[in-house]
């Protein structure tokens, strides 16, 4: 398992629904090569009231290297009214 920073930014499809559209970007730093043909990110997000644990999966060629960053954008399963957090970064991978 190899471990990511996470980033999350919140995107508005309108006034009236501030968090209904979640975007994430995942950043790694390392050169691992993996084996696998589908990798997965996966973060903990919270606004300190609600939060949810998403998994996202990503196919790849086997015996690449990890990419720098993954990009994914979501509705949320819950109803997050505040600022959003992820942690608790991840990519699970074929070693």
């Amino acid at each position: 398992m190899a471990i990511v920073n996470v980033a999350a930014n919140v995107t508005a499809l309108s006034e009236n629904s501030p968090y209904s559209v979640v975007e994430l970007i995942f950043n790694y730093e390392g050169t691992t090569v993996q084996n696998g043909t589908v990798i997965y990110y996966s973060a903990h997000l919270s606004d300190g009231t609600n939060s949810e644990d998403v998994v996202f999966p990503f196919t790849i060629t086997a015996g690449t290297e990890i990419p720098a960053t993954g990009n994914f954008a979501y509705t949320p399963g819950v109803t997050f009214i505040s600022e959003i957090n992820a942690t608790e970064g991840k990519i699970y991978y074929t070693a």
